[in-house]
């Protein structure tokens, strides 16, 4: 089974991620693909929320603190995809390698199906190195 919600991939991370998501089934958006070039991070996961897209990044801090900010204040999200830079900035088919396998994975752990994505909602994950 694989993940299909939509992803909205943050501006750290390079454009490729977004292009090579959409090559293996995904449907995922870059944000300068999008005209959101420089918006701050609330924006961008404001406009990923309303889109009912998971935000992929690799700010980790940043994003932590809005989910925890937003938790607060009771507002809604789709999700936040971490990734340590480091690991993947200069491997854009292993980032994509590793998020599908992640989220398919979790998704089998929630015990849901490719078409319900609700255990990523108002939740953060971190991708996490696979082999194979």
């Amino acid at each position: 089974m694989d993940y299909l919600a939509p992803i909205l991939v943050d501006e750290c991370v390079t454009n490729k991620v977004a292009a090579m998501l959409r090559e293996a089934g995904f449907t995922a958006s870059h944000v300068t693909e999008i005209g959101r070039r420089g918006r701050s991070d609330p924006q961008q996961l404001a406009y990923a929320a309303q889109n009912g897209m998971a935000l992929l990044t690799y700010n980790v801090a940043d994003f932590q603190a809005l989910h925890r900010d937003w938790a607060l204040r009771g507002r809604d999200h789709a999700g936040i995809l971490l990734a340590r830079d480091r690991q993947y900035q200069r491997n854009a088919a292993g980032l994509v390698h590793d998020l599908r396998a992640t989220l398919n994975h979790l998704a089998d752990l929630h015990g849901k199906s490719e078409a319900n994505t609700e255990w990523l909602r108002n939740n953060v994950f971190w991708i996490t190195h696979t082999v194979g």
